[in-house]
């Protein structure tokens, strides 16, 4: 390989890594973020560095047997 072709390998590289970047990266970051979210939720409490429980709701606490005692923290009774 000589220096022609290493330089036309660099730029092919560097143009599939611009267009990584500015397409499929942002793409992979919101659906990760997204997804910790989500995560949240579905634990009721925060995930990061473990799991931090939120403090549970006063409704549940009320003693109620209707549909909304039976549900988590601000969760309905769909599992999205």
């Amino acid at each position: 390989m000589d220096i022609k072709e290493y330089s036309k390998l660099i730029k092919a590289k560097r143009k599939e890594l611009d267009g990584l970047m500015k397409r499929k990266m942002p793409v992979i970051a919101g659906r990760m973020a997204k997804d910790h979210f989500q995560d949240n939720f579905r634990r009721e409490g925060f995930v990061n560095g473990g799991l931090h429980p939120w403090p549970k709701a006063k409704r549940l606490s009320s003693g109620r047997t209707d549909a909304a005692g039976s549900y988590g923290t601000l969760l309905s009774g769909r599992n999205h």
